[in-house]
């Protein structure tokens, strides 16, 4: 958000392992100061992340649940010109699905339902009665890599500079589909509902800003994987086709390309 999305470090809040009270906390915080630059006339967008566990329709927090109604309640209070939703979550009891237990809903498809309104989109890790995956390799979820590798500049199809939120959906729906399809649990389909009528084309990364970038030649067809040389982090895991170049915003450093 900070390198390529031009979002000051002051505007963005990292809550790790909330209870309720303090997610809803933050958000009123949030809602505070937006609704000042609300009042002078300036146009604003609330980005909004969520990465953990959730039931049907409730995300699973520290010490108690948050109601996805609540939660749209609180999103809905905030005055935006756009509020963005993504949330990378299943069921907590996925483990056990995975052996044989099936919940009768599921959370990624009450979560579109539930928190879609104008001027919100929401963007979840998978389709109804599928699990959302996380891989040892990539050292993350299949979805929030690829998204982040799609805000990077892999989702600019259209090599304008920018990524947009269908861009980026896009991307991530493809790489995390590919990518689950031959796991035991089997193939994830990212999910989007928009209504942002009037809105226009969202851009959400500007990866031409970058002070660094890295390119995949034309040329290329092939799975590419990018590691810090340092560690060993995996910074982007890429299905190059022939035809088309890509290119990646990285920070300043030394990577390895296998």
């Amino acid at each position: 958000l900070g390198e390529l999305s031009g979002v000051p470090a002051s505007h963005v809040r990292l809550v790790k392992r909330p209870t309720p009270e303090e997610l809803l906390a933050a958000l009123d915080e949030i809602g505070a100061r937006l609704r000042s630059e609300a009042q002078a006339g300036r146009q604003s967008l609330l980005f909004f992340y969520y990465s953990g566990h959730a039931r049907a329709e409730a995300l699973n927090l520290s010490d108690g649940e948050l109601a996805l109604g609540r939660l749209r309640e609180k999103l809905l209070a905030v005055p935006t010109t756009l509020t963005v939703v993504v949330l990378d979550a299943c069921q907590s009891g996925a483990f056990s699905r995975i052996k044989g237990a099936w919940p009768a809903t599921d959370f990624s498809f009450n979560s579109v339902a539930q928190l879609n309104a104008t001027g919100v989109a929401v963007m979840a890790s998978s389709s109804a009665a599928e699990l959302s995956q996380e891989s040892e390799e990539l050292g993350s979820s299949y979805f929030t890599h690829h998204l982040l590798v799609a805000l990077r500049g892999a989702g600019d199809t259209n090599q304008d500079g920018r990524v947009s939120l269908d861009e980026a959906y896009r991307y991530a729906y493809q790489a995390t589909l590919v990518a689950t399809a031959a796991t035991a649990v089997g193939s994830q389909h990212v999910t989007l509902e928009t209504d942002l009528r009037g809105k226009g084309d969202v851009p959400l990364s500007y990866p031409e800003r970058a002070g660094a970038r890295l390119e995949i030649p034309e040329a290329l067809a092939a799975k590419v994987l990018v590691q810090k040389r340092a560690g060993g982090a995996v910074v982007a895991e890429v299905e190059k086709s022939r035809g088309r170049a890509v290119r990646l915003a990285l920070a300043a450093g030394e990577y390895q390309v296998l």
